[in-house]
């Protein structure tokens, strides 16, 4: 099955896919088709999207794992000489076990586009440890200590989250 669930609510707040919250099913965008969540393959389909960005809304099931959602935009010409076109958007992941994510999809009347993807991150800040305090003799010290941990982040890095220590391995 698939390693994600699928909810879609529109510009207008109207929402089709599943409810994650009752299981049950939303059929509120008029003309839309989910295929359901038991499936192998979940598709949701909307005839005449309404332009403006919907919010494209992921929760992990119990097998977790990688996912791709596609989002096809497919415009008739106006006339039969005028050739169909289609614009393809498509985002990846790796779903978490009830875990929901959200993507926003923005429809035009000719196209679907996502946002850019940030980056990621995946060189850690450097964390420096000062002591503060009045040092005695073989490193003890004599007085109280206080501990600073500082963190940098490199050029172009995303900014310091957060900072974790340990003490005696634990």
């Amino acid at each position: 099955f698939s390693p994600i669930d699928l909810q879609v609510i529109s510009p207008s707040g109207k929402r089709a896919g599943k409810n994650f919250e009752t299981g049950e099913l939303y059929d509120e965008i008029p003309g839309a088709f989910y295929t359901g969540y038991h499936t192998n393959n979940e598709f949701l389909t909307i005839p005449n999207p309404e332009t403006g960005d919907y919010r494209v809304l992921t929760q992990g099931t119990d097998q977790g794992g990688e996912y791709r959602v596609e989002i096809a935009h497919i415009q008739e010409g106006k006339t039969e000489v005028e050739p169909v076109t289609e614009s393809i958007a498509t985002f990846t992941g790796m779903a978490i076990p009830d875990a929901i994510t959200e993507t926003t999809a923005t429809v035009t009347d000719t196209a679907v586009t996502l946002p850019e993807a940030t980056p990621q991150d995946t060189t850690p800040p450097v964390t420096t440890l000062t002591i503060d305090g009045t040092q005695g003799t073989s490193d003890w010290y004599t007085s109280t200590v206080t501990v600073t941990l500082a963190a940098t982040d490199h050029e172009g890095g995303s900014g310091v989250e957060k900072t974790e220590y340990s003490l005696d391995t634990g």
